[in-house]
């Protein structure tokens, strides 16, 4: 099944390039003046995005969303660990794609070199620009504890003891078997001071009709249990894509398809991701669970609506081995946190925990359980990503979709 999903990604993933290249150098081959570089950011930005919604056909199920891109075949990942990084407040995530191909395409192809010069200084200012107007962060600094957790085995024994006021990150699934009573009255964290702060995790929950997995957020100084449904699901891990339903019952393997239902199927959530926006003193924190990570426009829309900070909180013991996924899910955090300006802070069991500040430089990497104590800076300022989104890809397509309607016509009147 593995292999057959696969083969079916690549072959749509390298149709779409494909053809897409074809059209777009050819094009340029002839000559656009001036809208040469651009419509090369912007076609390769409206590529690389339905690239990502193409594969959408493979993993989309009961549990996805119809945003359910894996944005993993792109040369944003490059891109985001150069200083071309910053400009990503700008351009967003695919737009920085599509400045990267470009920038490319101006050095290799003959034709276009004489843009090379004039359109890098120009990139050059604008990413310069990026960098400093968003450099220095608009809000205090406030205490931060991450929790790193080796494996689901390996639960952090010692006690921990925050700061007043403190915000403390633990991994997906950290409060599994305890109830609202146990986290209210701190029995997980044993804390050996009753200061008052904010902790956040996540559980599933196995109720009488259905499995959820809730992003758990507490303040000790309320009895108050926030309690958020997970939105974004892992294909094969919580839910079935609707190919590999079909695909299991042409081969008659419903038992299959019943045991996975009845024991590791988890429910979808309803809410949009603003209302992963949780409020603890000068936090405004955009909270994300495991596979929010590799989807941008989540965190994005938290920054829009007031998220100071980002965390996400992670289980990544069936990727531990994985050191691709594990430099692409680091890239898509760096990028969370310069393109929005927002300092990131994955905790994670079986995986590594880490930090990035607004600009990007990273403030810890621990792949051992222990825990992490920092001085974050907030920040409320909106880049202009956080607050337009991926605009470039979506001029990008309709300028596609119009010079494919142009192109049909003129080989109609050809004929």
């Amino acid at each position: 099944m593995e292999a057959i999903v696969l083969l079916v990604a690549a072959f749509l993933s390298a149709t779409i390039y494909t053809k897409v290249l074809k059209h777009l150098l050819g094009g340029l081959k002839v000559g656009n003046g001036w809208t040469a570089p651009i419509k090369l950011v912007m076609w390769w930005a409206a590529t690389e995005l339905l690239v990502a919604w193409g594969g959408c056909i493979v993993w989309y199920g009961v549990g996805s969303r119809f945003d359910n891109i894996l944005p993993f075949t792109t040369l944003s990942h490059i891109a985001i660990w150069t200083p071309l990084g910053y400009l990503s407040r700008i351009v967003g995530f695919y737009g920085l794609s599509g400045v990267f191909f470009m920038i490319l395409m101006l050095g290799v192809v003959r034709d276009l070199r004489k843009y090379f010069v004039p359109t890098v200084s120009i990139i050059a200012i604008a990413t310069f620009y990026a960098w400093g107007i968003y450099k220095t962060p608009s809000g205090p600094v406030a205490k931060a504890v991450v929790v790193s957790e080796h494996s689901p085995n390996d639960k952090l024994r010692d006690s921990i003891m925050p700061a007043e006021g403190s915000l403390v990150v633990f991994p997906e699934y950290a409060f599994n078997g305890l109830d609202d009573d146990v986290l209210i009255s701190n029995a997980r964290l044993r804390t050996s001071n009753p200061v008052a702060y904010f902790f956040i995790g996540s559980r599933l929950d196995f109720g009488p009709d259905e499995i959820t997995n809730q992003l758990v957020a507490v303040d000790t100084s309320k009895d108050f249990v926030h309690k958020i449904k997970k939105s974004r699901f892992i294909p094969g891990g919580e839910y079935l894509p609707y190919a590999a339903i079909a695909l299991l019952k042409a081969v008659k393997a419903n038992d299959v398809i019943d045991n996975f239902q009845a024991s590791r199927a988890v429910s979808v959530a309803k809410e949009v991701p603003k209302q992963m926006l949780l409020e603890y003193n000068d936090f405004k924190i955009g909270a994300g669970i495991c596979s929010s990570i590799i989807a941008p426009e989540d965190y994005r829309l938290l920054a829009k609506n007031g998220a100071n900070i980002f965390t996400n909180s992670a289980a990544l013991e069936i990727f531990n081995r994985a050191k691709i996924y594990s430099w692409q899910h680091k890239s898509m955090a760096r990028f969370m946190a310069i393109a929005n300006a927002r300092t990131f802070l994955q905790s994670a069991n079986s995986g590594p925990s880490f930090g990035f500040d607004v600009n990007g430089k990273q403030l810890f990497f621990r792949d051992t359980t222990g825990t992490t104590e920092l001085s974050v800076s907030l920040n409320k300022r909106r880049t202009i990503y956080s607050l337009y989104g991926e605009y470039l890809s979506v001029g990008g397509f309709a300028w596609m979709l119009l010079d494919f309607v142009k192109s049909i016509k003129k080989s109609k009147v050809l004929k």
